[in-house]
């Protein structure tokens, strides 16, 4: 126990041998240390992130972040690298020549080699004629029409030969009939709370959503919203009803001077 000894200040000859001390042995020791530790820290996640470089002239696919189907391809492309930027993104262009309009990180891209690109195969579409499913393919396949050439040269080319989803999406709103490739969205039906809250205010309305007609909207939804608001409305009426004629039996009696006889 050395709480009681005194300490003596330390003159100028140890002190100097204290800090060179330091500056020799701890001081380097703690920076090797460092070191290792930074290195190994390096290495371990260099091991889980691998940078890909992708050369000018390269094919690679872009990652699809805006995909709503489960069924629709995780990437679109392929497109040709052009270069790298400072920033370390690459301008990319597509089959026809044409830059994207904007630049993608590279971890939203996937290489592919040549042997999967057609070059020089790539046919503008003018418009999808009609849909099939494919018992060869399994799978829903597309009658296209190239631009600039006749129908002798229409030909059935799947979902995931299209460069471009629009086309597919613009073909089945013309036949107002669902997308198969895209999910649908659950739309909630009204919460009661609302409704309640708008009788409580006095107002005489019912929330109504307006569906598309693939998804039950039009004539027959507008019938069945009429239909809900008359239902939701006839226990109003009837309570109205009850306490009006409960109002009109309490004057009554209150005015009555003598008992009405009973009819023979």
């Amino acid at each position: 126990d050395f709480s009681a000894v005194e300490s003596m200040p330390m003159g100028d000859q140890e002190l100097t041998k204290r800090i060179e001390y330091l500056c020799q042995l701890v001081f380097p020791a703690i920076s090797e240390r460092s070191k290792a530790t930074q290195q190994r820290m390096v290495e371990r996640f260099n091991a889980s992130h691998k940078l890909v470089e992708f050369p000018p002239g390269s094919w690679v696919m872009v990652v699809d972040n805006v995909s709503t189907g489960t069924l629709d391809p995780k990437y679109e492309g392929p497109f040709k690298v052009v270069r790298q930027t400072e920033r370390g993104a690459y301008v990319l262009r597509d089959s026809t020549g044409e830059l994207l309009p904007r630049d993608y990180a590279p971890s939203q891209l996937k290489s592919v080699t040549k042997d999967d690109v057609e070059e020089g195969r790539h046919y503008e579409v003018e418009s999808v004629l009609a849909d099939k499913f494919d018992d060869t393919l399994k799978k829903q396949v597309y009658l296209v029409r190239w631009k600039g050439y006749s129908s002798k040269a229409d030909r059935w080319i799947p979902y995931e030969n299209f460069d471009s989803k629009a086309l597919v999406s613009e073909y089945y709103k013309r036949l107002n009939k669902a997308n198969p490739y895209r999910q649908k969205r659950r739309m909630d039906r009204p919460d009661d709370s609302v409704r309640q809250q708008a009788e409580a205010a006095g107002r005489d309305s019912l929330v109504a959503v307006e569906l598309p007609a693939h998804l039950g909207g039009g004539e027959d939804a507008e019938a069945e919203s009429s239909n809900d608001a008359e239902s939701s409305k006839a226990p109003l009426r009837k309570k109205a009803r009850q306490v009006k004629a409960t109002k009109k039996a309490a004057s009554r009696g209150s005015g009555r001077k003598g008992t009405r006889p009973e009819r023979q």
